[in-house]
């Protein structure tokens, strides 16, 4: 499947957004860990990065202007959750697999994770309809 336009700045943009949710949602956590234990700090962090990963993505990755509705979270959070199994399946098997340590494991599963989340987000929770767009302009 090739990737069409100003995908590869739109994919560049959704590693970064991935950063910087995960650097608040760290921070979240370590602030809630001085309030409570560590399972409800994790819990209590979670909702605010999904939302920032939801609007990040939303408005600067994939420029999608039109009003949220309840079917666009729908898709979203269904996606979140798909893509959250495929990553605990792809990080999974490679353990069984290889012998290789499970931080970077983690980072392969994440990738694949990424990129299976970046095409569900851009053609069916962000997709924003436009009939005709085309990156070759024909002269």
């Amino acid at each position: 499947m090739a990737l069409f336009c100003d995908d590869y700045g739109k994919l560049l943009r959704f590693a970064a957004v991935g950063l910087i949710v995960m650097a608040v949602f760290m921070a979240l956590n370590a602030m809630f860990g001085f309030l409570m234990d560590q399972q409800a700090a994790f819990f209590c962090a979670y909702p605010p990065a999904l939302l920032l990963h939801f609007s990040l993505n939303k408005y600067w990755t994939f420029a999608n202007r039109e009003k949220i509705s309840v079917k666009q979270l729908y898709t979203y959070l269904i996606t979140v959750v798909i893509t959250f199994f495929i990553q605990w399946l792809v990080f999974t098997l490679i353990c069984r697999w290889f012998l290789w340590p499970a931080w970077f494991v983690a980072g392969l599963a994440n990738l694949a994770q990424m990129l299976i989340s970046f095409i569900m987000m851009k053609f069916r929770v962000f997709d924003s309809h436009r009939v005709g767009e085309n990156c070759i302009k024909n002269t």
